[in-house]
């Protein structure tokens, strides 16, 4: 004998909204997330090229040579470290 499926068996809606409000926060924390990355694409390249143009007093030719001095440091070094494993091995 086939029972029928009560009307409590089904989901309460307190559980529905609860997705709803998951579903609300995760669009309001993308929206936040976005504002954020443009906020810091402005704010970060003009800060970096102050603190440079500090730490050279202006002259550009001592710019060039700090920014490629800074630029192999943190991007090549890193690579060559010793003891760092391999990223395919």
């Amino acid at each position: 004998m086939m029972r029928r499926m009560r009307s409590d068996a089904r989901e309460p809606p307190a559980k529905k909204a609860n997705w709803a409000a998951r579903i609300i926060l995760a669009v309001v924390a993308l929206v936040v997330l976005g504002i954020s990355y443009f906020a810091f694409a402005a704010v970060l390249p003009v800060w970096w090229a102050n603190v440079i143009r500090n730490q050279v007093q202006g002259n550009l030719g001592a710019g060039i040579l700090v920014g490629m001095f800074c630029g192999f440091v943190f991007t090549f070094v890193p690579s060559w470290w010793p003891g760092r494993r391999p990223a395919n091995p």
